[in-house]
């Protein structure tokens, strides 16, 4: 009975430990789906379609780009919050992705608790451009539309430091300083 104690015990905890063991296989063991929130053709596709080849090559799996497009991007990241919590569900998420948060009352998800950042990918800059041929006052870059819009962009300024600097803590004096 004292040898059949230690055989015993060995194979309770290796029966406990099969769950942990099954689940630490090697990633990736299958497909990755890489959810792109805007519709096919466009930049943002083209790409999300780069990096999934790059990352198809690189893990030894196919990744598939799953174009989910309407919403601003909110179609696409609700599905991706939705998916298992596997890795295996991915989002290329663009600055959308934090400004449909800020300008929106309510979201389907919530960005900090549905979504963790794996990596970020490129910077990407937004001008606002006129014809070079009418140049209006209010465009000039002392005009009171370039005035109004430098004093009202600290939503989109938030949201460009929330997106570059995430999952960073991102305190209020920092913000204000940009």
């Amino acid at each position: 009975m004292s040898i059949l104690k230690p055989i015993l015990r060995t194979g309770m905890v290796s029966l406990l430990l099969l769950p942990t063991m099954l689940l630490a296989q090697s990633y990736p063991s299958k497909p990755i789906t890489l959810v792109v929130p805007f519709a096919p053709g466009g930049g943002t596709d083209s790409i999300a379609r780069d990096v999934a080849r790059s990352l198809s090559e690189k893990l030894g799996q196919p990744v598939i780009v799953d174009n989910k497009g309407g919403g601003g991007g909110s179609i696409g990241a609700n599905t991706v919050a939705k998916a298992q919590a596997d890795g295996y569900t991915l989002l290329f998420a663009t600055s959308t992705f934090i400004t449909n948060v800020a300008a929106q009352a309510s979201m389907p998800y919530n960005v900090e608790k549905d979504f963790a950042p794996i990596s970020m990918i490129g910077r990407g800059h937004c001008w606002l451009w006129r014809a070079r041929i009418w140049v209006p006052r209010a465009l000039h870059s002392s005009g009171p539309l370039v005035r109004l819009v430098r004093r009202d962009w600290t939503i989109v300024q938030l949201a460009m430091a929330a997106l570059t600097t995430w999952p960073a803590s991102c305190s209020a004096t920092k913000l204000n300083s940009i």
